[in-house]
């Protein structure tokens, strides 16, 4: 592991931005690392509504987080759309159902 990861929330990094940053992260959220044969891999959740920009925080700060860990993982955006009662935990049984058709997590 890479010692203290310093999070500052100066200006919202786009999108580009964070695809630059994180270059192994293939499309979808995907990751991989490619110097060991990792021991775990997770499913990262995220229920998401109208938060674009903690949302991009977010993955800036996430993706590299969870590389440290040297883990295989998949990150899992699950969008609520409309202007009904935010419902959290149906979103989470849809992306547990979702990460399991790409992988037994």
């Amino acid at each position: 592991l890479i010692g203290p990861l310093t999070v500052t929330f100066n200006k919202v990094p786009t999108l580009k931005q964070i695809r630059e940053k994180n270059p192994e992260v293939v499309k979808g959220g995907r990751y991989r690392p490619l110097s060991c044969e990792p021991r775990h891999r997770t499913a990262v959740i995220i229920p998401h509504r109208n938060r674009e920009a903690h949302l991009q925080y977010l993955l800036y700060y996430l993706h590299p987080f969870l590389q440290r860990q040297q883990i295989q993982y998949g990150i899992y955006i699950i969008h609520q759309a409309g202007n009904t009662t935010f419902n959290r935990a149906k979103l989470l049984n849809v992306g547990v159902k979702e990460a399991l058709k790409d992988e037994d997590w």
